[in-house]
């Protein structure tokens, strides 16, 4: 427990790391307020086919019959309709922030925890979210890429990480 003190501490140290998490806890500040967001998130998890409009967007949304509460179902859902719909969330390089900031608004907007991990590997520095399940008092982790951020496994040799909330750390 305390080596990963450590090593999350060294990369709090980075600048890079420690603005592009800032960054995306704003942008999903801004976003879990939007409740054209929220009609999408629940389409998402929901029952039945829906059409939502997000913006000038428009998604015809399957819906994934989550049962309620169930916060595996719905991070499993969240990131398989991210996935499948690069277009809702830009494309590169801001594709993969903008994945991972819409991907945690969705997952809050659903009532799961969600926190950004920033993780460097030789010189690379990329930051993906975690789902918490269950959703109260989670336990377990789930870690999930987009078509952008690689998968570096749970703790690659030689690199450092930080975990931080999806939510804001100062008003």
């Amino acid at each position: 427990m305390v080596r990963s003190r450590k090593r999350s501490s060294q990369l709090g140290q980075v600048p890079e790391a420690a603005d592009r998490i800032g960054a995306l806890q704003d942008a999903v500040w801004d976003a879990v307020r939007n409740p054209q967001l929220r009609e999408l998130a629940l389409a998402i998890t929901g029952y039945g086919q829906r059409s939502v409009d997000v913006g000038r967007r428009h998604f015809d949304v399957p819906g994934a019959s989550c049962p309620p509460r169930d916060g595996e179902c719905e991070s499993k859902a969240v990131g398989d309709w991210v996935n499948a719909h690069p277009q809702a969330w830009g494309s590169p390089p801001a594709g993969g922030d903008s994945a991972a900031a819409l991907a945690c608004s969705l997952l809050s907007l659903n009532g799961v925890t969600c926190r950004f991990r920033a993780a460097r590997q030789g010189g690379q520095l990329a930051v993906y979210p975690l789902a918490g399940t269950p959703k109260n008092h989670p336990s377990r982790w789930w870690r999930w890429t987009t078509a952008v951020v690689e998968d570096l496994g749970s703790r690659p040799r030689g690199s450092s990480m930080r975990t931080s909330t999806a939510e804001p750390s100062s008003g």
